[in-house]
């Protein structure tokens, strides 16, 4: 009885990380899928986990682009994680690395100009 117990201890051990595991997947996208207020600001990297490539764009290209580097979308909250202002001599650029959540899902996805 005792080492049924402990077997069944392990198994759900072991079973625990596999549930609770996200699908997490980089997407590709074309030029223009940028926000609507700027809809021509090119994206870098995208990523998405319990969601579609297709529901992320959706919001990046409803969203609008504010002060912070973040967007504001609809039903996510959006954090920049880190923001670029590059200066040269004759141009400067700007760009970040932003995320997205609502619930299990999220995503993640970097703009510069």
């Amino acid at each position: 009885m005792r080492t049924s117990l402990i077997t069944l201890i392990i198994a759900v051990g072991f079973a625990l990380p596999a549930a609770v595991s996200a699908n997490v997947r980089g997407c590709h996208y074309t030029y223009g899928d940028g926000p609507r207020n700027d809809a021509s600001v090119p994206l870098g990297t995208l990523s998405v986990r319990d969601m579609t490539c297709s529901s992320a764009l959706r919001a990046i290209s409803n969203g609008r682009l504010v002060g912070s580097g973040a967007i504001a979308t609809l039903g996510f909250r959006c954090y920049t994680l880190k923001r670029y202002i590059l200066s040269g001599t004759t141009n400067e650029s700007s760009g970040a690395i932003v995320r997205c959540v609502s619930g299990r899902r999220a995503f993640r996805f970097s703009w510069a100009t």
